[in-house]
């Protein structure tokens, strides 16, 4: 399942093809500017640029996602928390900042995407592995003091690693297999590698 940083990928690789901002990414979100729509993948929706040089959204497999129009961006995103590929160091600190005296677990907080928009269980599971907490604890019951850290740490990875990707492969080929190449260069340390457990309905791992 593409998450945040799958889109910020895509969109990068979009608007470098076309040379122009074509796309916008926000979270889970992308963004057709000149379309006004707003693509949501879900758990196996594709992109792929046609003969006629058009792009388009396919929905294939299980879930696919969505695809709704918007008027604005800023509306659209009004619901939604910080993105987590674009948000500065001072928000990311100020929203874990919030999560000390809850006592909802940090798995339900990290995907709760009006706080921090864009991050699932896979790089969910990386943050937390760095910071060496768990994911089906109570937030309150944790020392968080470092997992606005983590979650920086983590992203700078991420994009160092894909811009290094989108550096030798922006192309149409890239963008039409962006689905099936999404985990051939994600360098991961415990999802899909660690201990699966299940907490709030949904897989995570740990070590």
């Amino acid at each position: 399942m593409p998450e945040g940083p799958e889109i910020w990928c895509l969109s990068h690789l979009i608007n470098f093809y076309y040379k122009e901002e074509k796309t916008l990414a926000y979270g889970k979100h992308l963004f057709l500017l000149d379309k006004k729509e707003e693509w949501h993948f879900g758990l196996s929706g594709k992109v792929f640029i046609n003969n006629d040089n058009e792009l388009q959204k396919k929905n294939s497999g299980y879930l696919p996602g969505k695809t709704q129009s918007f008027e604005n961006v800023n509306n659209s995103t009004s619901n939604l928390g910080l993105d987590f590929m674009t948000a500065n160091e001072e928000e990311i600190k100020n929203e874990i900042e919030k999560w000390k005296n809850t006592k909802k677990k940090l798995a339900g907080l990290l995907l709760d995407q009006k706080r921090i928009s864009g991050i699932g269980v896979a790089w969910g599971s990386e943050i937390l592995h760095h910071a060496n907490l768990s994911p089906d604890l109570p937030s309150n019951k944790q020392n968080i003091e470092n997992l606005s850290e983590s979650i920086l740490f983590i992203r700078e990875q991420i994009k160092k690693k894909y811009q290094d990707f989108m550096d030798e492969k922006n192309n149409r080929e890239t963008i039409n297999e962006w689905f099936e190449n999404l985990y051939e260069f994600r360098e991961m340390k415990v999802y899909k590698k660690g201990k699966k457990i299940v907490i709030l309905g949904r897989n995570w791992w740990i070590t």
